[in-house]
């Protein structure tokens, strides 16, 4: 979603999580306002978005390696 699209002065920033067999099930957001998460999200956001949605796809048997 981009900023303001939604909402003004609201943006959000999604990872996908995956189960076991690869295939997409759902995802993982933060949402704030503009302020906090900019067009271009910094490093430190993007780095625990995906990080939680690698750790709830590796709970439900995701395997990164497997996939590669």
């Amino acid at each position: 979603m981009a900023a303001n699209e939604a909402l003004i002065g609201l943006n959000t920033l999604a990872a996908p999580i995956f189960e076991g067999n690869g295939r997409f099930v759902g995802t993982i957001a933060i949402n704030d306002s503009v302020q906090h998460i900019g067009n271009e999200p910094t490093a430190q956001q993007l780095s625990e978005i995906l990080r939680a949605a690698a750790a709830i796809s590796e709970d439900l048997g995701f395997s990164q390696e497997d996939k590669a």
